[in-house]
């Protein structure tokens, strides 16, 4: 489970996001840090904190802030 914080607001929790349930190594934030992915593959819509499970192809044009994972559209 990977836990979502405000950071504007004192660090207030925000979201719990689960679906994969291994250690999560990397992780990664699009731009508008609205999406989350992590190194199983698994995207996240930040707002919701749903799993988005056709993240592959909804996210293939999305601009990252960062990218750390071995694999991926922008590999």
């Amino acid at each position: 489970m990977v836990m979502t914080y405000d950071v504007v607001d004192g660090f207030k929790p925000m979201k719990k996001l689960k679906a994969h349930p291994t250690t999560i190594w990397q992780m990664d934030f699009s731009l508008d840090s609205q999406t989350l992915i992590h190194d199983g593959g698994v995207y996240y819509d930040l707002m919701t904190g749903k799993h988005n499970p056709k993240g592959p192809s909804t996210f293939k044009d999305e601009t990252w802030h960062t990218w750390s994972l071995r694999t991926g559209w922008p590999v």
